[in-house]
């Protein structure tokens, strides 16, 4: 009960952000709400877009990419330096303070800037989620301050009187950290202790290590310590008086390759059998 409480206070508090005078200068009602509803069903992109979006920004490749170009706002028409500025000064906010995300000075380029502050929150998301430290309000504010980033943009370009609406960029970055919101549990830390891109999305494939390169690293690295433990054995037995066997290292792998391969061969027929 008292975590809901707490939950319910900060999403009060993130309501604040984007509804106070002086702040972002915006007040999202019933009517905005559902034109908003419906122009993200005109948009919406598939789980899947939105999935590789993110494990493209939060590990920091690919995102320049024309796929990507929509998912971003148009820094070339001006009028975001302003918006940039506040995303840099809500970064310092003790909420998105994490021992294992190093605070960033973020690029003076806005476009790359706006991308790395994204960047930064999002891996702090992911380690919340890692320690089940209620990441679903940190996703929930990443949103609410995309939403504020629109609105200084368009207050720069003189268009805070206009109707709100959206722009193609952020209803596809919303749904994106919409689906987040739901689906923080599925967030994951590659297994592989130096991995390059170790942040990734929990799949039926994927579940410890971020990509096949890194689930044979590992199978390797499981192997040696295998060879490993069984020549220790095999030596302190030599040291008590055993006979010292014949079989070279060499063998001992072959040997632990064919046991891994049979063993392959029969998770294939079973899944197999079963999708008969």
């Amino acid at each position: 009960m008292a975590g809901k409480t707490q939950t319910k206070t900060e999403e009060d508090e993130l309501d604040s952000l984007l509804t106070t005078k002086g702040r972002v200068g915006f007040k999202t009602d019933g009517k905005s709400q559902a034109k908003a509803n419906m122009a993200g069903k005109r948009g919406t992109p598939s789980v899947k877009a939105r999935m590789d979006f993110l494990q493209a920004v939060v590990c920091g490749r690919g995102t320049e990419s024309q796929r990507f170009k929509d998912w971003f706002p148009d820094f070339s028409k001006g009028g975001l330096r302003s918006g940039v500025q506040w995303l840099r000064d809500e970064m310092e906010l003790p909420c998105w303070q994490n021992q294992s995300v190093p605070l960033i000075i973020p690029s003076e380029d806005s476009r790359q800037a706006y991308e790395e502050i994204l960047r930064y929150m999002l891996r702090v998301v992911w380690h919340r989620a890692i320690a089940e430290d209620n990441p679903q309000v940190a996703a929930v504010r990443i949103r609410l301050e995309t939403r504020g980033l629109q609105h200084f943009t368009r207050n720069a370009r003189g268009e805070g009187g206009s109707k709100p609406g959206l722009t193609e960029w952020v209803i596809k970055t919303e749904r994106a950290l919409e689906w987040l919101e739901r689906n923080t549990h599925k967030l994951r830390r590659c297994g592989i202790a130096d991995c390059k891109h170790p942040y990734f999305i929990v799949t039926p494939s994927r579940k410890t290590y971020c990509s096949d390169y890194c689930k044979e690293v590992a199978e390797v690295e499981r192997s040696k310590r295998r060879v490993a433990v069984v020549q220790a054995k095999k030596a302190e037995a030599v040291a008590h008086g055993a006979k010292p066997s014949r079989l070279t290292p060499q063998g001992t792998t072959t040997i632990s390759e064919a046991a891994k391969a049979k063993a392959q061969r029969i998770r294939t027929k079973k899944r197999i059998g079963k999708g008969r």
